[in-house]
């Protein structure tokens, strides 16, 4: 699948969603943390196409890391709604932009 297919394809993958509804997939350890800037479908598009030499610098940047314990704890707190990309097995989260 091309870069732009990816692209499309994760769109229709894409949704708000509140941390409650994501507890099961921290659970599974199947949930990864993106940071801001990184653009969320950007990153999910680069996960299907399998580009392994970006994801490992944006994991050992720390710009992508499965989420941990301290910060679903803290996110079990105020159940905040976050972005949600799903990319099998993986669900790829981002923070909502301020606005």
């Amino acid at each position: 699948m091309d870069k732009a297919s990816a692209k499309q394809e994760l769109l229709s993958q894409t949704a708000k969603i509140s941390w409650e509804e994501l507890q099961r997939f921290f659970a599974a350890g199947k949930l990864i943390y993106v940071s801001q800037p990184l653009d969320l479908i950007e990153v999910g598009a680069e996960l299907i196409q399998d580009n392994k030499a970006q994801f490992l610098e944006w994991t050992q940047s720390q710009a992508i890391h499965p989420v941990n314990d301290e910060q679903a704890q803290l996110w079990s707190k105020s159940n905040p709604t976050l972005w949600a990309a799903a990319v099998s097995p993986w669900v790829l989260i981002q923070e909502l932009k301020a606005e």
